[in-house]
């Protein structure tokens, strides 16, 4: 037999009510529903719960759901830096490739600037971009210059057998 105030409140109840209790210095949400049969009541349902315990549920999804996201940061992270030091070396790789002929080229032409006209200059047969375009060019100057200079050479020595000794 309910006779504690709370279950009078219950019973006089004919449509669905929430009401908030203490007991034993725990709060306790209560929710009633009546249960009609026909014109007659056959009694009311009463479902109730702690709300400690659900504030303690709810503050250990959070806690949960911090962590998920700590480790979703973390992996970001990581596959932030893993994806920027591949493209770095994808960078440095196209960077080196691109480079080295000119590299090439400005050693070649270091050395034609020595007067070593044996230089090889870097000439590529299976690119047509423009270091290939310069480095053909630059060989064609090699070529014209150590002409130039074998003629040169020559027209010094034929002017040398005109001129006589003491004015050399």
């Amino acid at each position: 037999i309910l006779s504690a105030p709370e279950d009078l409140f219950a019973l006089t109840q004919e449509q669905a009510t929430q009401q908030t209790l203490e007991r034993e210095g725990e709060e306790i949400e209560e929710f009633i529903n009546p249960i009609p049969h026909g014109l007659e009541s056959w009694g009311v349902l009463r479902l109730g719960f702690s709300m400690a315990k659900v504030i303690a549920e709810v503050a250990q999804s959070r806690q949960e759901i911090n962590e998920q996201i700590q480790k979703m940061v973390i992996k970001s992270v990581i596959t932030a830096i893993i994806f920027l030091l591949v493209g770095f070396v994808i960078i440095f790789i196209i960077t080196t490739r691109i480079s080295k002929p000119l590299v090439e080229l400005t050693e070649a032409a270091h050395e034609l600037a020595t007067g070593n006209f044996a230089t090889k200059i870097p000439v590529r047969t299976d690119y047509q971009d423009e270091v290939n375009v310069l480095a053909t060019a630059f060989a064609d100057m090699v070529t014209n210059l150590e002409r130039s200079y074998t003629q040169l050479a020559q027209y010094n020595k034929a002017y040398e057998r005109f001129v006589p000794r003491e004015f050399l």
